[in-house]
């Protein structure tokens, strides 16, 4: 199913696929990596909460205060990730 030197892994719901180090010539190799190989976009990576405060008119006309929601940072896209490496 993969080539030779290949190996998938998943970490928690992201997969990744990466094809090793290939030596194609006298000190030319390549590598490619996939990752989000599922192109799960709603994998939370981190986060934070503000600490700051958002004043509002309550429904009975006093001013009332509400904290503002946390942020997230989401996974990325499927990628994508080639190299060639000449040694020499």
């Amino acid at each position: 199913m993969f080539p030779a030197g290949a190996a998938a892994r998943c970490v928690g719901e992201n997969c990744q696929l990466l094809i090793g180090s290939n030596e194609v010539g006298d000190g030319v190799y390549t590598s490619l990596s996939v990752d989000n190989l599922l192109d799960r976009r709603d994998i939370v990576y981190g986060g934070y909460e503000q600490m700051r405060f958002d004043e509002y008119t309550a429904a009975d006309g006093r001013n009332a205060y509400r904290p503002f929601p946390a942020r997230y940072s989401y996974a990325y896209p499927r990628t994508f990730l080639a190299s060639l490496t000449v040694s020499f």
